[in-house]
């Protein structure tokens, strides 16, 4: 632990990563709800993935959650999760309405291809794994870059969005978008035309 704390970031981040993929390779995490709290223990303890994230806290997640009825979400046939890390708002979802209702109802926009590799692993030891490709939307690089990061995202035509979701308009969406060079107004222009309701992390200056 001396070693790690006296690491520069990019290393620590770099060994995050390395941990992390070990870990997704792992057969040590067991299926079900015991394995599955685990899980979410271990990634918790690893801390940031990637170098840009910002994991929303469990308090903020809770609370932006809770901005909305509770039979808002028991309604709804629609939840886009946008710029999911560590599974944050899916996993309070699930554990505050049920992850068979949850897994029907959401659907997940990763902050990176690190993030989709998670995701999958993290459906499996919810025992979850014939939903993966229902709930993490199937993104690519559109920006060119080399590599899909949650910008795209804003590259995709609204409509294509909408076509994920039988050309309806998602009923709720949960965000804490990237904040560089005011993306979260890009990230909430872009979701007020998609959705009926938007609860995000707006930084205040």
């Amino acid at each position: 632990k001396k070693v790690y704390d006296m690491m520069p970031l990019k290393y620590k981040q770099l060994f995050n990563t390395v941990l992390l993929k070990i870990a997704l390779l792992s057969d040590s995490i067991s299926e079900g709800e015991d394995g599955y709290k685990k899980w979410m223990k271990g990634i918790a303890g690893l801390g940031k993935i990637e170098k840009s994230e910002v994991i929303t806290p469990e308090p903020i997640v809770k609370k932006m959650v809770s901005k909305l009825d509770d039979s808002v979400y028991e309604n709804a046939e629609s939840i886009l999760l946008v710029n999911e890390k560590q599974a944050e708002f899916f996993v309070h979802l699930c554990e505050k309405f049920g992850k068979e209702s949850m897994v029907k109802k959401c659907k997940i926009v990763p902050s990176s291809e690190t993030t989709v590799f998670l995701m999958k692993k993290l459906l499996k030891t919810m025992g979850l794994n014939t939903y993966i490709n229902n709930v993490i939307l199937d993104l690519e690089d559109i920006d060119g870059d080399g590599k899909y990061t949650v910008n795209d995202f804003l590259k995709i035509e609204n409509n294509e969005i909408l076509d994920m979701n039988n050309g309806k308009k998602f009923d709720v969406i949960l965000m804490n978008p990237p904040y560089d060079r005011s993306m979260h107004l890009k990230f909430l222009e872009k979701t007020i035309g998609i959705a009926d309701n938007v609860v995000s992390v707006q930084p205040v200056r």
